[in-house]
């Protein structure tokens, strides 16, 4: 029996819903759920569960983790840290990381969220359909932990036949 072994494993799943959750593998028992503050008008269409066209997404968009574990012993130890990070996708513009360190006790640790009124430097952020990217990069001679993910997805493509094109910007 190895030491990973005998560690609990938890699965995350985002839902259209509007909720990010934590099952433990061993016991199948949800840890913890969360869900945006904008996403809660959607539990009601939800609820409800009418056919048609105006469909409700939530928090759909791809999740990474990113631990920081020093001593590689697969334990989030005291002084280590762990993230799951998750966008939106056709839910919105938006992008959080949740500290999942103790997963008894997870918290928000930012989120990122596009358009005029968003987080600064985002305000031409889509719909956040990629995955955030953790990774290690040189900035200004210093190596930094950063996350690389893309600019979302403009909606005006479901409808503009004209805009197909501004990925390559050949509008």
């Amino acid at each position: 029996l190895s030491l990973h072994d005998a560690l609990p494993i938890f699965v995350f799943a985002a839902t259209n819903e509007g909720f990010l959750h934590a099952f433990d593998t061993s016991s199948g028992e949800e840890q913890f759920a969360f869900m945006p503050r904008e996403l809660l008008p959607n539990l009601y269409p939800q609820f409800e569960n009418a056919a048609g066209i105006d469909h409700p997404y939530g928090l759909d968009g791809p999740l990474s983790v990113y631990r920081i574990d020093t001593n590689e012993n697969y334990v989030v130890d005291p002084g280590e840290k762990a993230y799951v990070f998750i966008g939106m996708r056709r839910g919105g513009s938006a992008y959080y990381a949740l500290d999942v360190s103790d997963l008894h006790k997870p918290r928000l640790a930012w989120a990122i969220k596009g358009g005029p009124d968003g987080t600064s430097g985002f305000a031409e952020l889509g719909q956040s359909w990629s995955k955030m990217t953790p990774v290690r990069m040189m900035i200004g001679g210093s190596e930094r932990d950063v996350l690389i993910f893309g600019g979302g997805y403009d909606e005006t493509q479901d409808t503009d036949q004209s805009a197909t094109n501004d990925l390559l910007g050949l509008n």
